[in-house]
Formats: C-alpha cells, sequence, structure tokens
C-alpha cells in the first residue's frame, strides 16, 4: 500500500491488521513513515499511534521528499494537547 495517499482509515486499518495478523508484534516497535502527497501525514500517523505504532518517523516542518512527510511539530503538539487521549495508546504519565 502506498502511504503517500492513504487516508487515516486505511492507514489505521493496515496497522491495525499488522497488530492482529503477526505473530510476536507484541515483542517489536512498530515505527512508521510515511509522505505527505494528500496533506495527510500527520492524520495517518495519528491514526497509526491509535492502532498500534509505537515510533514515528517526522521531518521538521515536514520538509523530505516528494510532497515532505509528517511534520514534527504537528505532531508534537496533537500528541501534548491531546495528552489524555494519546497517554493510553503511547504508555505516557496523564498530564497533572
Amino acid at each position: 500500500m502506498q502511504v503517500g495517499y492513504t487516508t487515516p482509515d486505511e492507514y489505521g486499518a493496515l496497522i491495525r491488521g499488522i497488530r492482529e495478523n503477526v505473530e510476536g508484534i507484541e515483542n517489536l516497535t512498530i515505527s512508521l513513515h510515511g509522505h505527505n502527497d494528500l496533506g495527510l501525514a500527520v492524520a495517518n500517523f495519528l491514526s497509526g499511534v491509535e492502532n498500534g505504532a509505537r515510533q514515528i518517523e517526522t521531518t521538521i516542518n515536514g520538509i523530505g521528499e516528494r510532497a515532505g512527510n509528517a511534520a514534527m511539530e504537528e505532531i508534537v503538539m496533537a500528541l501534548q494537547v491531546r495528552r489524555q487521549y494519546y497517554s493510553s495508546k503511547l504508555h505516557l504519565a496523564p498530564s497533572k
């Protein structure tokens, strides 16, 4: 599947499918690397996190080949602002 033009639902289903169907996956870290061809890289990565990914590869300002990558600052802010929502998915301590 080309992840440069995947929608968040498709991307999440891909990660969920990996977690549900790969034997021993609980001993591995699912890492995300994608492109921003449709402007959905950040949304796709957040969907990936919601479905079991634990590592995300980003770039500053989303600068990268083709249409770019997921912007680090947008991912960081989404995880910080929605920390209560993502804390259990990433095993983070909830904000106080």
